[in-house]
């Protein structure tokens, strides 16, 4: 198309001069077309002068079919077309700032459901979706990832259910304030400001708790609910948390946790920390056992980059 457009701008080139007299004859034309008409006439009965008419008049007409052409293609195209995924969240976020959230929820022991902010490990089982603009959403039971083929800005909900073939139900406790012993129902496994305390299951049943690969495991013969304990050790700290999608790429992508059965380590480089006033500050910032560690005794907010280990 360019080397196109570029022979029919050598050809305006060639003709320019030529146009600029024609049109000098056509304006004497419609000032005094005849007087003017002789002159033409004349001109015309010269073969050489006759191709240049015959020639410049047949690109006019092509260059207006193409034109024309190219703005009806355009209008359709643009009619017709799907916009990309410029920015995309999980959690229950404002709809302007994003072109697509994903609403994840958690089947409760009655029946109903509770927003969490990652998709769940197999305990849950998928159970379906449902997209306000009518978006298709594609679960993969084996990445436990989801695609989505977007039809316009939109809000999509994925519910998972309680596998009933385990019947485990497993309580994230985290306490409410430090030293308190009091605790609230968290949505996931912490990565920062706890660290595991114990656990306690009502059947008696074993859960063992690995804290470098985020992973909780239940040995049970029965129904079993089991509440996983954590105790609160710092406060007045922010981390955003950013993990390596794929092991040596430096692509990073945003995460409320910590994907589990997985070894990672800080990125030095990229992680840094700033004060309440967003100033960079010199802090003692460690990934150590699956948490992030960092010596602070003021309001601080830390950008935190995981490397996916080999």
């Amino acid at each position: 198309m360019k080397q196109w457009l570029d022979n029919i701008k050598n050809i305006f080139n060639e003709y320019l001069e030529e146009g600029k007299e024609y049109y000098k004859i056509a304006k004497e034309f419609f000032l005094d077309y005849k007087n003017i008409w002789p002159k033409i006439k004349k001109s015309m009965q010269n073969p050489e002068n006759r191709k240049k008419y015959i020639t410049t008049v047949l690109i006019l007409m092509v260059l207006n079919v193409f034109f024309i052409s190219q703005l009806f293609s355009f209008g359709y195209y643009f009619n017709g077309a799907e916009f990309p995924i410029a920015s995309s969240r999980v959690g229950n976020l404002y709809l302007n700032n994003y072109d697509y959230i994903l609403l994840v929820y958690l089947q409760n022991g009655d029946d109903n459901y509770r927003l969490v902010n990652e998709i769940p490990s197999n305990i849950y089982t998928y159970s379906g979706y449902r997209c306000n603009k009518g978006s298709i959403l594609i679960f993969d039971e084996d990445t436990r990832e989801t695609s989505v083929d977007l039809l316009s800005k939109d809000v999509c909900s994925i519910y998972f259910d309680l596998n009933h073939e385990s019947d485990i139900i497993l309580n994230v406790m985290l306490e409410n304030k430090i030293g308190s012993d009091t605790y609230i129902v968290g949505d996931t496994i912490p990565i920062y400001g706890y660290k595991y305390d114990h656990y306690e299951c009502d059947n008696n049943s074993t859960l063992n708790y690995d804290s470098s690969l985020h992973k909780v495991s239940i040995s049970t013969k029965s129904k079993e609910k089991c509440n996983i304990y954590f105790k609160r050790e710092s406060s007045d700290v922010i981390i955003n948390l950013f993990v390596e999608n794929t092991y040596n790429t430096e692509d990073f992508i945003e995460r409320k946790t910590i994907p589990s059965g997985i070894n990672y380590s800080l990125n030095t480089e990229r992680s840094y920390c700033t004060s309440k006033t967003g100033e960079r500050k010199d802090t003692n910032l460690s990934y150590i056992d699956g948490y992030i560690n960092l010596d602070t005794d003021e309001i601080t907010e830390c950008s935190v980059y995981l490397n996916k280990d080999a």
